[in-house]
């Protein structure tokens, strides 16, 4: 029978610390439920917005329930885009779409009235922190946004 001696043990917590893994949200962005999200507050128009998430290997956020958006709801602090907007073209389905990967809006959260397409141009879809729900504005408007992606598996 082989004896253990403790030059062994810390040899083995080397070698095993090397092996494991971590998923891990980056610096300055919260975790909730297997993904992380960051609250971009510099103000950008819509497709700018999208382009900042794009950046950090993100994507505008994609509501996907009620208990998702009450996570977002906490970490923002005005006005907010989220990853929704409408279609472009009549195409006889469905009015809403999730950003980058147009599926369709499976939750929705509107405002009393909303959307309401207000002088024809309100394609995209923000958060208001009056009542901290939907509210459907022109995407060229400049709004802080909230990024999401899936957790990074990284080295511990």
């Amino acid at each position: 029978m082989m004896k253990i001696t403790s030059a062994m043990i810390v040899t083995l917590l080397v070698l095993s610390a090397h092996l494991l893994v971590c998923l891990c949200c980056d610096d300055a962005w919260s975790e909730y439920n297997g993904h992380c999200y960051y609250y971009e507050e510099e103000e950008m128009n819509f497709v700018d917005a999208q382009c900042a998430c794009k950046a950090n290997d993100a994507y505008l956020v994609k509501l996907d329930d009620q208990a998702e958006s009450d996570f977002v709801t906490g970490i923002i602090s005005e006005n907010t885009w989220i990853g929704t907007r409408r279609a472009l073209v009549d195409c006889g389905c469905a009015k809403w779409f999730m950003i980058p990967d147009l599926t369709v809006v499976p939750f929705t959260n509107w405002s009393p009235d909303e959307p309401n397409n207000s002088g024809g141009t309100e394609n995209c879809v923000e958060i208001w922190t009056k009542d901290y729900l939907w509210n459907d504005r022109a995407c060229n408007h400049e709004k802080k946004s909230v990024c999401e992606k899936k957790k990074l598996i990284t080295e511990a």
